[in-house]
C-alpha cells in the first residue's frame, strides 16, 4: 500500500459517491507542460496538459497524440474543448486542503480510478489513495483503551477520557490502561486507580499503588478474587484494595486470567503462570512480550520479534506464527481470522491464506487498544481510533488482497504452500543478487533504525533513472511511508532530495554542453521548470 505523506485525514466529499473514508497523499506527477484538468471517461482517467492529452494505462501516462486548440478538454459523448472549466466539472477540494502540497487552492478538477484519486490544481497533478475498508475518528488522540457496551462508550486516551462521544472526564486527565468492570463497578487505570461512576464521576483509590508495587496498569478477576498488574509486581487485592504481592522481580507488561489460573508477561520475554499457590515459568522467548491473548486452549504472545503460540500450557508446543515486528496485541474474530496490531500497522492472518496480510500499514497502534464488538473491530493508534467491519474485511477485503497477490490461484493450503516453496527458491536466488547490488543502502522495517547513505543513493538515482519517490522506494525494497521515516534524520523529504539530485545532475549535463531540451528529456522535467529552477 503506497503512502508518501504521513498526513491522514477524513475525506467527507460526496465525490463519485465515495463513503466517508481516509484519503492519503501518494505522489505529485510531473509532465513536460502544465496540467490543465483531469477527468473521467467511464472508468478511465485522462489528463489535459498544455501540449497533450494523456490516458492512465497500467500505471503510466500514455500520450494520445491528439491536438487541441483550447486550454481545457472534457468528455460528453466525445471529447470537446473549452476556454474555461464549467461549474459542473469543478471539484471542491476545501475539505482536503491540508493534503494538497502547495501554498493555496487553485481551480481544481478531479477523477477517480478504483482507490486512486487524482486532483489537478495550480498546473500540477496530485495522486491520492482512498482507503475504503476502514474509518477513523478521534483524530490526533493517542487511544489507550476502547470500552463499548449497549449503554456506555468510553474512549480512553493519553490526553483525556471521553464518554459517549459527548464530553470528557475532569479526572483522571488521561488513561494508560484498560477500563475494567468488576462486580458491576467500573475502574480506570492511569498510573493510579480510579473508580468510575458513569457517566461523569470518579474517585481515587489511593492504596492500589505504592512505591514497591509501581504504577497500576490492569485489573482482572479469577477464582472470586481481584488481581492487579502493576509495573513492578502482580498482586492480590483485598476488598479495600490493599496489595499483597504474589510475584515481584520483573517489569510486568500484561496479565490475563484463564480457567486454570493467571498468566502474566515481562519486559524480558517471560510468560509466567500462577495456579493460586505458586508461580512457574512457562516460556522464555528472551524478548519483550507486551500482550497475552488466551483463546480456548491456545495462548497467543505478542512480542517484539513476532507472534508466538503454545497450547494447553505446554511449553514444548511453542511456535512462531507471525514475523511481524513490534507487536502490541493479538486477537481472533468469529471468522477464524487472527488480528495483529503492531507499531508498524495492523495485519491479519486469514484461515484461507498462510501469510500475514496488511490491513492498515504505516500506523503505530497502541498496546491493548483493541476491541471486537458486534462484528466491528476498534483499534487505537497514536493518531486516532480506527474502525473496521469484520464481516466486510473477511468477505471482501481479504479475498481481494489474496487475489491481488496471487491472481487466478485456488486458495487451497496445499497449492499455496507449493507456490510459496517455488517462490522461496526463486527468492533466495534473487535475494543473493539484490543483496550484492544494494549492500550499501539498507532500510530497516523498524522505524527507529535508519541507515541511508545519501551519497550512494544519489548515484543510484542517476544510474537507474529513478524519477519518482515510488521508484526509489521500490528499488530499495521498501514503501514510501518507510522511506519518508528514514529520511527524517536528514531533515529533508524524499521528494525534495530527489529534486535536489535531479537539478544537480541537470547542471552537470549543461556544463557538459547538453542543451536544455536534452537535459529535460533525461531527467523528466519540462523546459519551463528547468529555466525557472536554473535561472
Amino acid at each position: 500500500m503506497k503512502s508518501l505523506f504521513l498526513i491522514i485525514t477524513l475525506f467527507n466529499s460526496a465525490f463519485f459517491g465515495l463513503k466517508a473514508q481516509d484519503t492519503v497523499f501518494v505522489d505529485k506527477h510531473i509532465f513536460p507542460s502544465p496540467v490543465r484538468n483531469v477527468f473521467n471517461v467511464g472508468r478511465e482517467v485522462y489528463i489535459k496538459t498544455g501540449e497533450s492529452l494523456y490516458l492512465l494505462k497500467d500505471g503510466e501516462w500514455v500520450d494520445q497524440k491528439i491536438q487541441f486548440k483550447k486550454a481545457y478538454v472534457f468528455f460528453k459523448d466525445n471529447f470537446y474543448e473549452s476556454d474555461f472549466i464549467p461549474n459542473t466539472e469543478l471539484f471542491d477540494a476545501s475539505s482536503m486542503k491540508d493534503l494538497i502540497p502547495q501554498k493555496g487552492l487553485f481551480i481544481t478538477t478531479a477523477a477517480q480510478k478504483g482507490s486512486q484519486l487524482f486532483i489537478a490544481s495550480g498546473s500540477d497533478l496530485f495522486e491520492y489513495h482512498i482507503f475504503d475498508h476502514y474509518t477513523k475518528s478521534y483524530y490526533n488522540k493517542s487511544i489507550r483503551d476502547i470500552f463499548i457496551n449497549d449503554s456506555l462508550k468510553v474512549i480512553s486516551t493519553y490526553s483525556g477520557i471521553y464518554i459517549n462521544d459527548t464530553f470528557r472526564l475532569s479526572q483522571p486527565e488521561y488513561s494508560n490502561g484498560p477500563l475494567t468492570v468488576i462486580n458491576n463497578s467500573y475502574y480506570l487505570n492511569c498510573d493510579e486507580l480510579f473508580e468510575f461512576f458513569p457517566p461523569d464521576s470518579t474517585s481515587l483509590i489511593s492504596n492500589a499503588t505504592n512505591i514497591f508495587a509501581g504504577n497500576i496498569r490492569k485489573l482482572v478477576t479469577w477464582n472470586g478474587n481481584t488481581y492487579s498488574q502493576n509495573t513492578q509486581s502482580i498482586n492480590l487485592l483485598s476488598d479495600k484494595f490493599d496489595l499483597t504481592p504474589i510475584h515481584k522481580e520483573y517489569e510486568y507488561l500484561d496479565l490475563e486470567p484463564i480457567p486454570e489460573g493467571l498468566l502474566f508477561s515481562t519486559a524480558d520475554g517471560k510468560c509466567l503462570f500462577y495456579d493460586g499457590n505458586q508461580v512457574v515459568q512457562l516460556v522464555d522467548i528472551r524478548i519483550r512480550i507486551r500482550d497475552i491473548y488466551p483463546s480456548e486452549n491456545i495462548i497467543y504472545l505478542s512480542s517484539d520479534d513476532g507472534v508466538y503460540t503454545f497450547e494447553n500450557l505446554n511449553p514444548l508446543t511453542l511456535k512462531k506464527i507471525s514475523d511481524t515486528r513490534l507487536n502490541v496485541h493479538t486477537e481472533k474474530d468469529n471468522f477464524g481470522n487472527t488480528w495483529i496490531s503492531t507499531e508498524n500497522g495492523l495485519y491479519i492472518l486469514s484461515k484461507d491464506y498462510p501469510k500475514v496480510l496488511p490491513i492498515i500499514e504505516g500506523i503505530e497502534f497502541n498496546r491493548e487498544a483493541f476491541l471486537y464488538y458486534n462484528d466491528s473491530i476498534y483499534v487505537g493508534a497514536v493518531d486516532g481510533l480506527y474502525t473496521l467491519n469484520a464481516v466486510e474485511v473477511s468477505k471482501s477485503y481479504i479475498p481481494a488482497v489474496i487475489n491481488k497477490l496471487e491472481p487466478n490461484s485456488p486458495f487451497g493450503i496445499q497449492q499455496v504452500l507449493l507456490v510459496i516453496l517455488l517462490l522461496g527458491i526463486i527468492g533466495i536466488v534473487v535475494y543473493i543478487f539484490v543483496r550484492k547490488k544494494k549492500s550499501i543502502v539498507s532500510i530497516s522495517e523498524d522505524p527507529r533504525s535508519n541507515h541511508l547513505n545519501l551519497e550512494h543513493l544519489e548515484e543510484l538515482i542517476i544510474e537507474n533513472k529513478l524519477n519518482s519517490v515510488e521508484a526509489i522506494a521500490s528499488y530499495l525494497d521498501t514503501n514510501t511511508v518507510q522511506l519518508n521515516r528514514n529520511f527524517r534524520e536528514f531533515n529533508i523529504t524524499p521528494g525534495k532530495f530527489l529534486k535536489k539530485v535531479k537539478l544537480k545532475h541537470a547542471k552537470k549535463l549543461i556544463n557538459e554542453g547538453k542543451s536544455l531540451e536534452e537535459v529535460g528529456k533525461k531527467i523528466g522535467y519540462s523546459l519551463r521548470f528547468l529555466k525557472n529552477e536554473l535561472q
